[in-house]
């Protein structure tokens, strides 16, 4: 995946976030991105879970970012990214309540505290994660069933390598 954008701005009350003029850098990010489901309950992570991000890692190790800098402008800022977006998922066959936010914010936390170590051995760093609560209207049902929340949170991992222009 490759994104090619501009930094956004912000407005904090009624000023532009940075102040109008300010010149803004441009940013390239290629991005090695993977899928994977794991349960919402705490367990340690399946062995295919732990090779799908090493796989991402061995991709985005392997890619030469001299000539990808070499390729850069003066005024963007590039990164490589490996990304895996951790699906929970209850199993389909017991219906189960929504898991607290606590609940899921300790899911979370085990789920980075397993994949950072590949991380760091690579030599990219595992620099952003986050845990993103679907909302309950999100549900699962079966035909004549009482609908429930299947896929209660996604979590995501970044692995980053930043590159510089080679000028």
């Amino acid at each position: 995946m490759w994104l090619e954008g501009a930094f956004h701005d912000y407005v904090i009350g009624r000023d532009p976030y940075p102040p109008a003029g300010t010149p803004r850098g441009r940013l390239v990010v290629l991005v090695e991105e993977r899928q994977v489901s794991v349960p919402a309950r705490a367990t340690p992570l399946a062995a295919g879970v732990h090779r799908a991000w090493e796989r991402g890692l061995d991709a985005v190790a392997g890619i030469d970012g001299a000539a990808i800098a070499g390729l850069l402008a003066d005024d963007e800022r590039a990164f490589l990214l490996n990304m895996l977006v951790l699906v929970h998922t209850w199993p389909t066959a017991k219906v189960r309540p929504r898991p607290s936010l606590e609940e899921s914010y300790q899911r979370h936390e085990a789920l980075i505290s397993e994949l950072a170590p590949s991380a760091e051995k690579a030599n990219l760093p595992l620099a952003w994660h986050a845990l993103w609560r679907l909302p309950p209207a999100m549900t699962w049902s079966e035909p004549g069933q009482k609908p429930w929340l299947r896929y209660p949170a996604v979590s995501f991992a970044a692995a980053v390598r930043p590159l510089l222009a080679s000028r």
